[in-house]
Protein backbone atom coordinates (compact mmCIF):
# COMPACT_ATOMS: atom_id res chain seq x y z
CA UNK A 1 0.00 0.00 0.00
CA UNK A 2 2.99 2.07 1.01
CA UNK A 3 3.73 2.04 -3.04
CA UNK A 4 0.39 3.19 -3.97
CA UNK A 5 0.87 6.19 -2.08
CA UNK A 6 4.31 6.72 -3.15
CA UNK A 7 3.33 6.75 -6.49
CA UNK A 8 0.63 9.53 -5.81
CA UNK A 9 2.55 11.80 -4.17
CA UNK A 10 4.86 11.61 -7.56
CA UNK A 11 2.32 12.40 -10.19
CA UNK A 12 0.94 15.05 -8.16
CA UNK A 13 5.16 16.74 -7.97
CA UNK A 14 5.32 15.61 -11.44
CA UNK A 15 2.11 17.69 -12.38
CA UNK A 16 3.10 20.73 -10.29
CA UNK A 17 6.44 20.75 -12.15
CA UNK A 18 4.58 21.08 -15.48
CA UNK A 19 2.82 23.72 -14.27
CA UNK A 20 -0.52 21.80 -13.76
CA UNK A 21 -0.97 22.74 -9.83
CA UNK A 22 -2.66 20.31 -7.90
CA UNK A 23 -6.10 18.60 -8.87
CA UNK A 24 -9.26 20.55 -7.79
CA UNK A 25 -12.91 19.99 -8.53
CA UNK A 26 -13.98 21.22 -11.50
CA UNK A 27 -16.28 23.78 -9.42
CA UNK A 28 -13.51 24.32 -6.85
CA UNK A 29 -12.44 27.68 -6.01
CA UNK A 30 -9.62 28.88 -8.51
CA UNK A 31 -6.82 32.24 -7.46
CA UNK A 32 -6.86 34.01 -10.26
CA UNK A 33 -3.62 35.92 -11.71
CA UNK A 34 -3.84 39.63 -10.65
CA UNK A 35 -1.13 42.32 -11.52
CA UNK A 36 -1.45 46.14 -10.67
CA UNK A 37 -2.11 48.78 -13.13
CA UNK A 38 -2.28 51.59 -10.77
CA UNK A 39 -2.57 53.00 -7.09
CA UNK A 40 -4.62 55.70 -7.82
CA UNK A 41 -7.91 56.62 -6.45
CA UNK A 42 -11.18 58.30 -7.44
CA UNK A 43 -13.44 61.22 -5.45
CA UNK A 44 -16.04 58.77 -4.64
CA UNK A 45 -15.60 55.29 -2.84
CA UNK A 46 -16.89 51.96 -3.88
CA UNK A 47 -15.71 49.13 -6.23
CA UNK A 48 -16.06 48.85 -9.97
CA UNK A 49 -15.12 46.13 -12.76
CA UNK A 50 -14.50 46.64 -16.10
CA UNK A 51 -15.11 44.05 -18.67
CA UNK A 52 -14.54 45.68 -21.78
CA UNK A 53 -12.92 49.10 -23.14
CA UNK A 54 -15.51 51.14 -22.61
CA UNK A 55 -15.99 50.47 -19.11
CA UNK A 56 -11.98 50.57 -18.66
CA UNK A 57 -12.15 54.18 -20.24
CA UNK A 58 -15.04 55.75 -18.18
CA UNK A 59 -13.15 54.07 -14.80
CA UNK A 60 -9.92 55.08 -15.86
CA UNK A 61 -11.13 58.91 -16.42
CA UNK A 62 -12.62 58.71 -13.29
CA UNK A 63 -8.75 58.31 -11.48
CA UNK A 64 -7.06 61.08 -9.95
CA UNK A 65 -3.07 61.83 -11.73
CA UNK A 66 -2.81 59.07 -13.81
CA UNK A 67 -1.49 59.71 -17.24
CA UNK A 68 -2.81 57.24 -20.40
CA UNK A 69 -4.62 54.33 -19.47
CA UNK A 70 -2.44 50.99 -19.61
CA UNK A 71 -3.96 48.78 -22.52
CA UNK A 72 -5.82 45.57 -21.04
CA UNK A 73 -5.62 42.41 -23.25
CA UNK A 74 -9.85 41.65 -22.70
CA UNK A 75 -9.74 37.92 -23.99
CA UNK A 76 -7.48 37.29 -20.67
CA UNK A 77 -8.18 39.98 -18.18
CA UNK A 78 -10.61 41.97 -16.69
CA UNK A 79 -10.36 45.12 -14.56
CA UNK A 80 -11.62 45.67 -10.75
CA UNK A 81 -10.87 48.99 -8.82
CA UNK A 82 -11.20 49.42 -5.08
CA UNK A 83 -11.55 52.82 -4.03
CA UNK A 84 -11.82 54.69 -0.86
CA UNK A 85 -13.41 58.13 -2.09
CA UNK A 86 -11.52 61.52 -0.63
CA UNK A 87 -9.41 61.35 2.96
CA UNK A 88 -8.51 64.33 4.91
CA UNK A 89 -5.26 62.82 5.26
CA UNK A 90 -2.27 60.95 4.33
CA UNK A 91 -2.10 57.36 6.04
CA UNK A 92 -4.76 55.66 4.15
CA UNK A 93 -4.73 53.22 2.15
CA UNK A 94 -6.78 50.07 0.07
CA UNK A 95 -5.57 47.18 -1.55
CA UNK A 96 -6.36 43.90 -3.72
CA UNK A 97 -4.85 41.20 -2.37
CA UNK A 98 -7.06 38.20 -3.72
CA UNK A 99 -9.22 37.32 -6.37
CA UNK A 100 -10.72 33.68 -6.57
CA UNK A 101 -13.33 32.24 -8.74
CA UNK A 102 -15.63 30.07 -6.93
CA UNK A 103 -18.31 28.57 -9.75
CA UNK A 104 -20.07 31.92 -10.98
CA UNK A 105 -18.59 33.45 -7.88
CA UNK A 106 -15.51 35.55 -8.01
CA UNK A 107 -14.80 36.85 -4.77
CA UNK A 108 -12.31 39.86 -4.61
CA UNK A 109 -10.57 40.42 -1.08
CA UNK A 110 -9.46 43.96 -0.41
CA UNK A 111 -7.29 44.95 2.65
CA UNK A 112 -7.90 48.61 4.04
CA UNK A 113 -5.30 51.00 5.88
CA UNK A 114 -6.11 53.72 8.00
CA UNK A 115 -3.78 55.91 9.86
CA UNK A 116 -3.62 55.27 13.59
CA UNK A 117 -4.89 58.16 15.76
CA UNK A 118 -2.05 60.97 16.84
CA UNK A 119 0.40 59.31 13.80
CA UNK A 120 2.00 61.89 11.22
CA UNK A 121 0.13 61.64 8.45
CA UNK A 122 0.56 64.46 5.74
CA UNK A 123 -2.20 67.36 5.82
CA UNK A 124 -3.72 66.97 2.26
CA UNK A 125 -6.40 65.72 0.59
CA UNK A 126 -5.99 61.90 -0.54
CA UNK A 127 -7.79 59.43 -2.98
CA UNK A 128 -6.56 55.68 -2.09
CA UNK A 129 -7.33 53.77 -4.77
CA UNK A 130 -5.76 50.40 -6.28
CA UNK A 131 -7.14 49.44 -10.02
CA UNK A 132 -5.58 45.99 -10.93
CA UNK A 133 -6.15 43.50 -13.68
CA UNK A 134 -7.28 39.81 -13.01
CA UNK A 135 -7.27 36.52 -15.44
CA UNK A 136 -10.28 36.70 -17.10
CA UNK A 137 -12.63 33.15 -16.48
CA UNK A 138 -14.77 31.49 -18.77
CA UNK A 139 -17.05 33.73 -20.64
CA UNK A 140 -20.44 34.23 -18.69
CA UNK A 141 -22.25 35.84 -16.07
CA UNK A 142 -20.25 36.35 -12.63
CA UNK A 143 -21.64 37.69 -8.97
CA UNK A 144 -18.76 39.64 -7.78
CA UNK A 145 -18.32 39.83 -4.17
CA UNK A 146 -15.65 42.12 -2.62
CA UNK A 147 -14.96 41.16 1.02
CA UNK A 148 -12.21 42.99 3.65
CA UNK A 149 -9.84 41.61 5.33
CA UNK A 150 -11.97 40.37 8.17
CA UNK A 151 -14.93 38.80 6.11
CA UNK A 152 -16.99 41.03 5.86
CA UNK A 153 -19.33 41.51 2.64
CA UNK A 154 -18.32 45.50 1.48
CA UNK A 155 -20.06 45.05 -2.15
CA UNK A 156 -22.23 42.49 -4.82
CA UNK A 157 -22.08 43.72 -7.97
CA UNK A 158 -23.34 41.23 -11.30
CA UNK A 159 -20.98 41.14 -14.26
CA UNK A 160 -21.10 39.98 -17.92
CA UNK A 161 -17.42 38.89 -19.05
Amino acid sequence: MEWLWRLGSLLVLVGMGLGLGPATRADGPRVLQVATLAKAGRLTPGYEVAAGEAAWRSLWSQLMGVGPAPTVNWERQFVVGAFLGQRPTGGYAIEVTSIELRGSEIAVRVRVRRPEPGSLVSMAFTYPGHVVAAERPPSGRYTVLVYDSGGHLEARMTVQL
